[in-house]
C-alpha cells in the first residue's frame, strides 16, 4: 500500500455527468477486492449544490472535498473525471483510469 496505507485514490466532480454512473462500479471494486475504508481516499469537487452520491461514497470510504483542479488532483495529474489511481507500496501510481472496473486488484502490503 502507499502512504498512510492507501491503496486507491479516486476523484469525482459534481459537474461530471458520468460520475454518478461510476459510483456503483467503484463500490463493487472495493468490495470485490476487500479494500478497507481506511485504504481508500475519495476526493470530491466542492459544490454549492448537494452531491447525490456523496452518502454512498461516505458509507464505504474516507471522503474529502477540494475544488476541481485542487492540490490533490494536481499531484495525481487528474485531467478528467472520474479518475481512479491505484497505488503501489512506495506510493507511486501503478495504474489509473476513468473506470474502476478496468483497474487491476490492489497489491497486498
Amino acid at each position: 500500500s502507499g502512504p498512510a496505507g492507501l491503496h486507491l485514490v479516486a476523484f469525482f466532480s459534481p459537474r461530471c455527468t458520468i460520475c454518478p454512473k461510476r459510483v456503483p462500479a467503484f463500490t463493487d471494486y472495493l468490495r470485490a477486492n476487500r479494500v478497507r475504508p481506511d485504504e481508500v481516499l475519495v476526493v470530491v469537487g466542492e459544490s454549492a449544490e448537494p452531491v447525490p452520491y456523496l452518502d454512498q461514497l461516505r458509507a464505504v470510504t474516507q471522503v474529502c472535498a477540494e475544488p476541481d483542479g485542487g492540490p490533490l488532483g494536481k499531484a495525481f495529474g487528474v485531467s478528467g473525471y472520474p479518475a481512479f489511481c491505484l497505488l503501489g507500496a512506495d506510493g507511486a501510481v501503478l495504474a489509473s483510469g476513468f473506470d474502476p472496473a478496468e483497474l487491476p486488484a490492489p497489491v497486498a502490503a
